[in-house]
């Protein structure tokens, strides 16, 4: 799949496990699988980590679809990546590998079962516009770290759920600057 640039597959009814095989179209810029239908219809399973390797991905929607189990440590490598929405899922485990993605302008994970601490390593990413983690199980204190991302114009962090009580504390005061 050399000459493959860009995948639309958007609000169709496919379901099954999302192919692995997508990592040999390593030119690959544009993933759009969104809106597979409903509750019980679209792509089911984990994302696959040998999505890793396409470094030159710049945008990737899996959003609306019932995809299970952890964002894969390999997806700290999408280098290149600049919007990433994974909202409207059943994912779970902490956000610890989108922490490192640097070049994220927009990055929605809405509506999931996510854990643990949003990552201060988001800070560090100064083009991004707009992070959407709300509906999820995230808790502790929030990173004064996500202040250093200049351009930030929406945060929405609300209605987080869980055993854990979600955040605590007062907004960091570099969040204002």
């Amino acid at each position: 799949w050399p000459y493959l640039l860009g995948l639309d597959l958007s609000d169709n009814q496919l379901s099954g496990p999302l192919p692995s095989a997508l990592d040999n179209a390593m030119n690959l810029t544009y993933i759009e699988l969104c809106c597979q239908g409903g509750t019980n219809g679209g792509f089911q399973g984990r994302l696959p980590a040998e999505w890793g390797s396409l470094t030159k991905l710049e945008f990737l929607s899996l959003r609306e679809n019932n995809l299970t189990g952890a964002v894969p440590e390999q997806w700290g490598n999408l280098s290149s990546l600049q919007w990433l929405d994974l909202g409207a899922n059943r994912l779970s485990g902490t956000l610890n590998a989108v922490g490192t993605l640097r070049n994220l302008k927009e990055l929605d994970l809405h509506n999931n079962q996510f854990t643990g601490q949003v990552p201060g390593g988001l800070g560090e990413c100064r083009d991004l516009v707009i992070f959407n983690a709300s509906q999820n199980q995230l808790s502790g204190p929030l990173s004064a770290a996500l202040g250093n991302a200049t351009d930030i114009q929406a945060i929405d962090l609300c209605c987080q759920g869980g055993t854990n009580g979600g955040f605590q504390g007062s907004l960091p005061a570099e969040w204002g600057s």
